[in-house]
């Protein structure tokens, strides 16, 4: 599914408490003649010209003969939105599109190459009126690899841009390559050549690596010394989404796979800071680590887990400035058709059993914990940059992603706020059918595929936004499997849930709720 599949919502505020009403559902199609189909990427990021009163949706294609399709939405009656053009890209040019941004003069997209390790672009076009017959090209520039995330100044003459530099095989050396994560910078001139600054990391460490390493920053695949492949830290920083602080001069980038945030001066065109994101204590909150437990358990253990935003925004709360993240979580892995075998994580029972945990601080019943599929056995725990190779052990029992959302003061990025376990406990609590449930099988139903992301991300935060409401700031945060909506208010010095709310059926095959239009949105990737 992985949609966005466009629904649009009315905020409804009863004696201050916010709710969310269905106004519109709309299916999109992932080719040119109108098929329609489950888990196609039809819809993967969107972004609203408030101007035209148009959405632009941007699918991402799941094989590389799909076309890679634009829609355009006429959303000035959301109760009724309608498709009134659809734009194709290049398919001999361009890779996956990943991303979109619009400003009142023009709409920019993210595309990788078709290559892999090679660099991508960002096409830049003219905003879409009622009436056109097609969307008008303003320019195409080459960034960095991979682009990812998008987001332009608000007075629209520079665009930010995210590049990942996700490592892969080159199809020209025949050999694994990890490309340089960089952020790119965009000064537009839309009748000449935009001048583009490309800012990679590595003149930024300068050799200080092992301090930011100290400091949390993770260097997570170092390379395969065996096959004499060397991997730089500044390789391994794959930059993601992108938010820009209220007064346009810094902008902050994700770096989830390292659980950091970059901040970019973009003035002086620069890295400023990369923050380490810390770890998460879960003795002081409940969550469910099994996906063999036969649905919610929510309890207690001593065990961590790194907070690996991926999506982030600027808000503004009592007068002060924070980064909001969206705490995913992410494991790199690589498989031998991407020219090398890695995976940086190890199940829990795997590392127990192979006698690599430091046990002599854990209790009689962490020890059973570890080895009990039912418990902590089956969760995904950090080892390849968590191995001390001097004691041959794991000393903590640490997981993926913050399973919340956070506010960050700008500053520092020291911790200001995060929602806890609340997420996982509302869900449990309010739609338990669903609970960390997955979404990957159209032939198996929402209930049969429950708990299944339990030993992974758990409810897998992936998307958050925020928006004036009247006078209060509602915080919307979505996650990725499931399809369930939380919403936040600004009420009282921190935000305050107020509802989760979910869409569809769950006791019918995914194939067959989708077809009769009661799927509901699981994998939602972009809410805005």
């Amino acid at each position: 599914m992985k949609t966005l599949i466009l629904i649009v919502f009315h905020i409804a505020a009863v004696f201050c408490q916010f709710s969310l009403n269905k106004l519109s559902y709309t299916k999109l199609p992932y080719t040119t003649d109108n098929r329609f189909g489950l888990l196609r990427n039809a819809a993967h990021q969107a972004a609203y010209h408030a101007q035209e009163r148009l959405l632009y949706v941007l699918g991402s294609q799941t094989a590389t003969n799909e076309p890679r399709l634009l829609h355009i939405i006429d959303a000035s009656n959301p109760s009724s939105p309608s498709v009134i053009h659809t734009h194709e890209f290049s398919a001999t040019e361009n890779g996956r599109a990943n991303d979109i941004a619009v400003c009142p003069d023009s709409v920019a997209v993210s595309l990788e190459s078709p290559l892999a390790t090679k660099e991508g672009h960002v096409e830049m076009f003219v905003p879409f009126r009622r009436g056109d017959s097609q969307l008008v090209l303003i320019g195409r520039e080459p960034v960095g690899v991979d682009p990812k995330g998008l987001a332009f100044t608000s007075d629209c003459q520079k665009l930010i841009i995210a590049n990942e530099g996700r490592g892969d095989l080159d199809p020209v050396a025949q050999q694994f390559v990890d490309p340089q994560g960089t952020v790119t910078i965009l000064l537009r001139n839309d009748l000449g050549t935009p001048a583009l600054v490309t800012i990679n990391f590595e003149r930024f460490l300068g050799g200080r690596e092992a301090e930011y390493q100290s400091k949390g920053v993770r260097w997570v695949y170092q390379g395969n010394h065996n096959a004499g492949v060397i991997n730089k830290m500044s390789d391994d920083l794959e930059p993601d989404q992108v938010t820009i602080s209220n007064d346009q001069r810094f902008a902050y980038v994700s770096l989830p796979e390292n659980n950091a945030v970059a901040r970019i001066d973009i003035n002086s065109y620069s890295v400023n800071e990369i923050f380490a994101l810390g770890v998460k204590n879960w003795t002081l909150y409940n969550t469910d680590c099994s996906d063999q437990d036969g649905g919610a358990n929510l309890v207690r253990r001593p065990v961590y887990s790194m907070y690996q935003a991926t999506d982030i925004d600027i808000v503004t709360l009592n007068g002060q400035e924070y980064v909001l993240s969206a705490n995913q979580g992410v494991i790199k892995r690589y498989a031998a058709v991407q020219g090398d075998t890695f995976d940086e994580s190890k199940r829990a029972r795997t590392i127990a059993n192979d006698g690599e945990f430091d046990e002599s601080s854990f209790t009689s019943e962490m020890s059973t914990a570890v080895r009990n599929n039912q418990q902590l056995g089956r969760w995904q725990v950090r080892y390849s940059d968590h191995f001390d190779f001097i004691s041959r052990q794991v000393k903590n029992v640490m997981g993926y992603g913050g399973r919340s959302v956070s506010l960050w003061q700008t500053q520092t990025m020291s911790l200001a706020f995060d929602t806890g376990d609340e997420l996982e406990t509302q869900e449990f609590q309010n739609y338990p059918t669903t609970f960390n449930g997955e979404a990957n099988n159209g032939n198996q139903s929402p209930l049969q595929q429950v708990d299944q992301r339990s030993d992974d991300h758990g409810p897998e935060p992936t998307a958050v936004a925020s928006g004036l409401y009247g006078n209060n700031l509602p915080i919307i945060v979505v996650g990725t499997r499931t399809g369930l909506i939380h919403m936040y208010s600004d009420d009282l010095l921190v935000p305050r849930h107020q509802s989760v709310h979910r869409e569809g059926m769950t006791n019918q095959p995914w194939n067959t709720l989708y077809t009769n239009g009661q799927a509901g949105d699981g994998i939602i990737t972009d809410i805005g």
